[in-house]
């Protein structure tokens, strides 16, 4: 009866199960055994026949079915799969090299065209590419700015940003856990007592969340500086967050 229920209910596309129909499909498969399922389902797909299956928007005859049955099993036996050689890459060669008929420069949007003796046209635009990129670690923040003014005065034209990060984050993570769990343990318990239950004992613990470093910080420096200061970097905060859920079984 309870294998109906939930047979129905996933028929109507409802699959989200509550806390005591969770407990009741734990109590009623707790002594079930993987032999015990294994002869359920041979004892359940063994018939006079074969069993077939059609997807189609218009449902076949019993007939038609058969038929085609008939067909596939009186087919020779394909064999082994047989991975297909590896085709051969089809642009290795592109011919002679046309030749230019002309080669106009557009300033704006800043591009070169050519024009080939057969028609083609190619407009070509070339792109700066990052490169000769230096990446910095500091763990002393009093002297940040000291070395975002070191990296300019080193020759850097462009400073990308200052990311802040901790150095292990295991650290900051599982004092969120335990912070996390007593929190969700306490308001268990409250809305146990408001509805009249116990907690019994924990059935399952999920975890979610976690440290995720902070966007980079746009940071302005110049070469050359009238201060004696080093460059200004605002000072911010980190947050590690923890997300924690449980299912509990429950008495009265």
């Amino acid at each position: 009866a309870y294998a109906d229920f939930i047979l129905a209910k996933a028929a109507r596309g409802d699959v989200t199960a509550s806390l005591e129909e969770r407990y009741r499909a734990e109590a009623a498969t707790a002594d079930i055994t993987a032999t015990e399922v294994r002869d359920a389902f041979r004892a359940d797909w063994t018939g006079g026949g074969p069993i077939l299956g059609v997807l189609a928007e218009t449902p076949p005859s019993e007939a038609q079915m058969g038929a085609a049955w008939t067909r596939i099993a009186a087919a020779p036996d394909p064999g082994p799969w047989v991975a297909p050689a590896e085709a051969a890459w089809a642009y290795a060669d592109f011919g002679p090299a046309g030749r230019v008929v002309s080669r106009e420069v557009i300033s704006a949007p800043d591009f070169v065209r050519l024009t080939f003796e057969n028609g083609l046209v190619l407009n070509f635009k070339q792109a700066p590419f990052a490169s000769n990129q230096v990446t910095v670690t500091v763990r002393d923040l009093a002297r940040l700015g000291q070395a975002v003014d070191a990296t300019v005065t080193a020759g850097a034209n462009t400073v990308g940003g200052v990311t802040f990060g901790l150095q292990n984050p295991q650290v900051a993570e599982d004092a969120a856990r335990l912070d996390a769990v007593k929190a969700l343990q306490a308001k268990a318990d409250l809305y146990a007592r408001a509805t009249g239950y116990k907690i019994v004992r924990l059935i399952n613990l999920g975890e979610g969340g976690g440290y995720t470093p902070a966007p980079p910080m746009p940071v302005f420096a110049m070469a050359k500086r009238e201060m004696a200061d080093s460059t200004p970097v605002a000072s911010g905060e980190l947050k590690v967050r923890i997300d924690v859920s449980a299912t509990y079984e429950v008495a009265r």
